[in-house]
This record gives structure tokens, sequence and C-alpha cells, in this order.
């Protein structure tokens, strides 16, 4: 696996404006997502483009967050704390698609993980 950015995610307080804007601008696609409140970005029709998500803003702080895939959520969590950095959202499954988790670097930022699994 090669640890690529493989899905971004902004907060919104209103999706249908944020859909308006960022399709406007780029011309991106929009479809309704997994769950009540988040929309899914289609931002090419190119096989390989980046996709990704605008989720409802649930707090003030919320940024927009860059998820990175990795052999495995477990094994990368281990090391993030072993180097100074935090878990925010602890393993979270996608149902058939995988494993999510949200992690926070010295800095403070924040940034997701994703690992591919069908069975999650």
């Amino acid at each position: 696996m090669n640890n690529n950015i493989c899905f971004f995610e902004f907060p919104a307080t209103d999706l249908e404006q944020a859909e308006k804007f960022y399709g406007a601008i780029f011309g991106w696609k929009f479809s309704k997502g997994p769950s009540e409140g988040y929309l899914l970005v289609k931002t090419s029709d190119q096989p390989d483009a980046l996709s990704g998500g605008i989720a409802s803003r649930q707090n003030d702080e919320q940024t927009p967050l860059v998820y990175v895939t990795v052999e495995s959520v477990d094994d990368a969590a281990d090391r993030i704390a072993e180097l100074g950095g935090e878990i925010r959202l602890p393993k979270t499954a996608l149902p058939k698609m995988g494993w999510i988790l949200v992690a926070g670097d010295p800095e403070g930022n924040s940034f997701g993980l994703y690992q591919p699994d069908p069975e999650a």
C-alpha cells in the first residue's frame, strides 16, 4: 500500500450552498452519501481522480480533513500514539468498504486514515 491521500472531507453548515459553490467553481458532481447530512463528491470523470465528501458541520472547530490509505488502521494508530499524536475518532467501520480513524498530529492538525476492507 502506498499511503496516498485517497479522500477529502469538507464540513458545511449548509450542504445545498456548499454543493452549489463547489459545483459552480470546479464542476464537481454530487450524490447522496451513505447517511443523512452527507454528500459524496466526484471531482472528475477520470478513473483515478480524488473523490471526497461534504459533511454536516458538527461544531465550529471542525476543519477539512484529508484521508490517507493505510494497510492497517490499528498499526497506524499505535504509531501515531508513539510519535506524540492523538486519536480523535477511534476506528470506525464503513460497512462493506473499510475502516476509518481520525487522528491529530503534535501540531494540532487533524487527518484521517482509511483501511480498505470489504468485510468491515
